[in-house]
């Protein structure tokens, strides 16, 4: 019997997926055209290891979803072993190991580089158009072979010029304040293992990435207790907020220590405008040990919205951290959310909403919005699968909402 069209053409395009190098576009439609009808994007990290390395070229991949025609399209790069992107001003800025992007519904702006090595980059910041547009990239080029040293570059993108600062000091976690100025804390015992400090006892430094880049910390505090920092920092009006878990004064070595160790934990801000520290212990749900319920050391989800720092504990729970009372309120629990891997999938907050898609590939997407307000989920949508703009060696590792409107119809 005579193959129909339709399953000719399905044949053929997943025999063209599962051939099709990954650093090879499968969808027709132009790159701004695919932003232009998307309501959120995916970024796509390569598997280099699984790929038997980089000279094999698995490359990466930007993927689009468009509500109206329900379908996925795909936008190919070079690859990235942890690939990030980020949306702002109707631009989404992505990155792969030789080309940094800006891509508009109008067009696509190139920037061009050569990492001998497939970089992580941990975090990227997009740059207000008032400061030019642009983003801001932090890449982890990791450490000296003996401990003794750190490498972290801070990449600034606008346009097609590209400036790399070499940063000697570890970077715990950054954060993007309303002006677009990026910082980020450290400690000396995570830059090196010559330092005199142990895990809990160092003291926590701020770096200034962006726009005044400083090689070195601008700001040291003390805690009085040995402490664990959790990967975590935000800003709001100017000020950084960051959690740390505080151990009894009792335990001397924290090494291989558990819950019982622990007698609370503490809300940490530092104003960048006046250089003053403040420090408040935390109450109410999930009050001690929060930065180790903090879901994912390197993908943690926050959020600030009305006083408010919003985070995900490791159970699936949306908590709520009042940023002038350091009160924990469990919000809510996210729905699907993988006990094994302790994973929510991939989240996205914009304003009062959170957005959970929760991709399974050979089978639609679970996509939910909650209202950070409200506490309640207010919406679930099955999304088809991407499989056919899928590429070997290839996972989501990111999500952006790249028109919001659409996304409350979903």
């Amino acid at each position: 019997m005579k193959k129909s069209s339709t399953a000719s053409l399905a044949a053929a395009l997943l025999l063209l997926t599962a051939c099709t190098h990954g650093n090879q576009q499968i969808s027709t439609t132009p790159p701004e055209e695919q932003l232009a009808n998307s309501v959120i994007a995916y970024s796509m990290s390569t598997d280099y290891r699984a790929a038997g390395g980089l000279e094999n070229n698995p490359g990466g991949s930007i993927l689009f979803y468009n509500p109206d025609t329900k379908t996925w399209t795909d936008v190919a790069t070079d690859g990235m072993e942890h690939s990030r992107l980020t949306y702002r001003d109707q631009t989404l800025y992505y990155t792969d190991y030789q080309t940094d992007y800006a891509l508009t519904p109008k067009g696509l702006t190139t920037a061009e580089h050569q990492d001998h090595q497939a970089p992580r980059i941990t975090l990227m910041f997009s740059i207000p158009q008032d400061r030019g547009g642009g983003m801001v990239a932090l890449a982890n080029q990791g450490s000296e072979d003996d401990g003794s040293g750190y490498l972290w570059d801070i990449i600034v993108t606008q346009g097609n010029k590209r400036t790399v600062h070499p940063l000697e000091h570890y970077i715990g976690y950054a954060a993007q304040c309303e002006d677009g100025s990026v910082w980020g804390w450290s400690n000396p015992y995570l830059t090196s293992n010559t330092s005199d400090y142990g895990a809990a006892n160092a003291p926590q430094q701020i770096l200034q990435l962006y726009p005044d880049f400083k090689p070195d910390p601008v700001a040291t505090i003390e805690h009085e207790h040995r402490y664990s920092t959790g990967n975590s920092l935000d800003c709001a009006d100017g000020v950084l907020y960051y959690i740390i878990d505080n151990y009894k004064p009792e335990v001397t070595d924290p090494y291989g220590g558990g819950p019982d160790d622990f007698d609370g934990s503490s809300l940490v801000s530092y104003d960048t405008r006046t250089g003053i520290f403040d420090k408040r212990d935390i109450n109410g749900d999930w009050a001690i040990r929060s930065t180790d319920e903090m879901w994912n050391s390197e993908l943690i989800y926050r959020h600030i919205y009305q006083g408010g720092l919003y985070w995900i504990s490791g159970s699936g729970d949306l908590v709520r951290t009042d940023l002038k009372t350091a009160h924990n309120t469990k919000i809510l629990t996210l729905q699907g959310y993988d006990i094994e891997t302790e994973s929510p999938g991939l989240i996205a907050f914009e304003g009062p909403y959170l957005f959970q898609s929760i991709p399974r590939f050979g089978r639609d997407t679970d996509f939910y919005r909650y209202n950070l307000t409200t506490g309640e989920m207010e919406s679930h949508a099955k999304l088809p699968d991407y499989k056919n703009v899928d590429k070997k060696y290839q996972f989501p590792s990111a999500m952006v909402i790249t028109n919001l409107d659409k996304a409350l119809k979903l």
